[in-house]
């Protein structure tokens, strides 16, 4: 029997899915007698995957990816595992594909201040995972070649690099590989209403001067910034819409990157590795470096807040080297991410019932090339497992981060 799919959003969290849908739906129909038959659409509102990339994270030149310092065990564990995740997802599309999309220099994660630093010290005590990658101020001073005031920093072996638009559109061409007609991209598509049924939901669709209604069986909410606007605007819910305890609330901030163009003159100047204090500057691409880590609440194009972003992410780059004597251009990439209000993803079913068939798969932050891989294969398993195997319906998959990420937790 024919089952649909429908994914609202083309980010990152709605295109690493589509990928964990057709890969899973493949290993599935590999070994098994009766076909898994599955249709799955990514309805964009974008005209094209440029105007999607506009003011996402995705449209960033680079996005870098490392393990946090944090003193909750399970949330490292659960970075951890995403890290290793997207790593062997990369590693095979290069393979495939015989291109480059990756690079991992490894990255060198240092304190902001002497209160940051005693605070890791206290988590260092406590986790081993970072007991083994702790450096002493000598090895800090050999990596970036002067004094520095920290005493105790995390070298990340398997901190790296990446470019997030052709790490994107490898996962796209993967997919139409695999599934060919059964997989459609709706671009210039916007979802104008959700209407939860007894068994499926009903979309209200709009391209151009155009709108109709289409039913699928599962549909997942993977709208990054837009998830809350969408939830308002159909009077939708991410968990009990009348449970007594704290619930989760998702929020809308601007992330910006700046890119510094560094003279030839200075190049010596600067490490092969990622540097990271209170935001992370990169190796030399392309002629440049990358500097990011500014999260406002604000959404507009505010000049004073774009020069004072700037000026901060350029401080970050002179903790390296300070000794400049000319004017370095500045460029600058600004994008909206959705966060949810305990900072970690939204990730299952919503509404009022147990079994409905309206997903959301957002809150991904600044983090969702980390983990994105790992979240959209275990959200497949659970729509796979419900649509095709009536055994385990309505039966939430079993894996430890599940409940990390459950709309209905409490905050």
């Amino acid at each position: 029997m024919l089952k649909k799919v429908g994914i609202i959003g083309s980010g990152v969290a709605g295109v690493t899915l589509l990928k964990a849908l057709a890969d899973q739906t493949s290993a599935k129909n590999s070994f098994k007698t009766n076909k898994l038959n599955l249709q799955i659409a990514l309805i964009e509102r974008g005209r094209s995957f440029f105007d999607t990339f506009a003011r996402s994270p995705s449209s960033n030149p680079v996005v870098v990816i490392h393990n946090p310092v944090t003193s909750r065990t399970e949330y490292q564990l659960f970075c951890n595992q995403g890290i290793k995740r997207m790593s062997s997802w990369i590693t095979s599309m290069e393979g495939r594909f015989k291109t480059r999309i990756a690079y991992k220099p490894g990255l060198l994660h240092v304190p902001k201040n002497i209160h940051e630093q005693k605070k890791w010290e206290g988590i260092f005590n406590k986790n081993p995972f970072y007991q083994q990658n702790i450096v002493e101020k000598s090895i800090l001073n050999k990596y970036l070649k002067k004094n520095v005031s920290s005493d105790i920093g995390i070298w990340d072996p398997n901190g790296f690099w990446l470019n997030p638009r052709k790490f994107l559109l490898l996962c796209l061409k993967d997919v139409v590989r695999i599934l060919k007609k059964d997989a459609k991209i709706l671009m210039g598509t916007e979802v104008r209403k959700i209407k939860v049924l007894e068994k499926g939901v009903l979309l209200t669709v709009r391209t151009n001067d155009s709108e109709w209604e289409v039913f699928f069986d599962k549909v997942i909410l993977a709208t990054g910034s837009k998830t809350k606007e969408l939830l308002s605007q159909n009077s939708l819910y991410i968990g009990e819409k009348d449970y007594s305890g704290k619930t989760l609330n998702l929020y809308t901030n601007s992330g910006q990157l700046s890119r510094f163009t560094i003279p030839k003159e200075y190049y010596r100047f600067f490490p092969n590795f990622i540097y990271c204090k209170g935001g992370y500057v990169t190796p030399i691409i392309k002629g440049a470096i990358y500097s990011g880590s500014s999260y406002d609440k604000i959404k507009n194009e505010d000049s004073f807040l774009i020069d004072q972003n700037n000026k901060y992410n350029f401080a970050r780059v002179c903790n390296i080297y300070d000794k400049f004597n000319t004017n370095i251009n500045v460029s600058y990439y600004r994008s909206e991410r959705c966060t949810s209000s305990d900072k970690l993803p939204v990730v299952g079913k919503i509404g009022n019932r147990s079994n409905s068939d309206l997903y959301i798969f957002s809150a991904l932050a600044s983090r969702g090339f980390s983990y994105g891989p790992l979240l959209a294969e275990m959200l497949a398993s659970e729509i796979i497992s419900e649509i095709f195997d009536s055994s385990v319906e309505n039966e939430v998959v079993s894996n430890r981060f599940s409940q990390l990420v459950n709309p209905f937790r409490s905050v």
